[in-house]
């Protein structure tokens, strides 16, 4: 992204977040929070993100979109603080909280899968790979 992308994109979360402190009880304040979490992910602003996710999900227990809040400050914890203990906590958490989410098997192959190098993984899908076509041969 360009300098006037990046201040576009930083001028569009300033005025997101102050429309949610103005507007706080607005039913507009959490989605604005969450268009604005999003923009920083986008632009590599991780920790901005993860403070915003978490703000909704204390600050609007009942939001409609609370559950890919927690999916997604474990993913930042994951795969950009590097912070695996943390990450499967929060995994665990919102397997825990929505089991029948369509994110809880992402988080639960995340929690599998996690700290693993992509060499790593492409092995471990080879081998998976290999016994299914073995089993299916017999």
């Amino acid at each position: 992204m360009d300098d006037k992308g990046m201040q576009t994109a930083s001028e569009l979360v300033a005025a997101y977040t102050e429309y949610a402190e103005k507007f706080k009880d607005s039913p507009e304040a959490p989605d604005y929070l969450y268009k604005a979490a999003d923009i920083l992910l986008n632009i590599n602003k991780s920790r901005e993100a993860l403070d915003l996710y978490n703000r909704i999900i204390y600050q609007y227990p009942n939001y409609k979109k609370v559950p890919e809040c927690l999916f997604l400050v474990a993913y930042i914890y994951e795969n950009y603080e590097q912070n695996f203990g943390k990450a499967k906590e929060v995994y665990e958490m919102f397997i825990a909280k929505y089991p029948n989410h369509d994110f809880a098997d992402d988080a639960a192959i995340s929690i599998q899968n996690m700290g693993k190098s992509p060499e790593e993984l492409i092995r471990m899908f080879e081998e998976k790979n290999r016994v299914q076509q073995d089993s299916l041969a017999s």
